[in-house]
């Protein structure tokens, strides 16, 4: 029953799920940079390419360019695409 919440929640409702994974990486201004870092893209030039396409949020805010406006918070929640999301914190 909890699961199908969770399922719910989080694939329907498009919500972040209850367990998000922590990720270390080296804060940055440049998004695609710590993206690739925690393996949530392959490369840094795929990273760029899902945000200019509005395909990364950033603490519920869809990203379209790869230079950050504010430095990110500490354990600042990132999804890339419909599924993936992290944690992002500093190494």
């Amino acid at each position: 029953h909890a699961a199908r919440q969770e399922f719910e929640r989080v694939v329907q409702g498009g919500a972040a799920p209850s367990e998000v994974a922590d990720l270390a990486v080296t804060l940055s201004d440049r998004l695609d940079k710590m993206l690739a870092e925690a393996a949530l893209a392959p490369s840094v030039s795929e990273a760029a390419r899902l945000i200019k396409s509005g395909s990364v949020t950033v603490a519920g805010v869809v990203q379209r360019e790869v230079k950050l406006a504010a430095p990110l918070a500490p354990a600042t929640l990132v999804k890339v695409g419909k599924h993936r999301f992290a944690r992002l914190i500093s190494r």
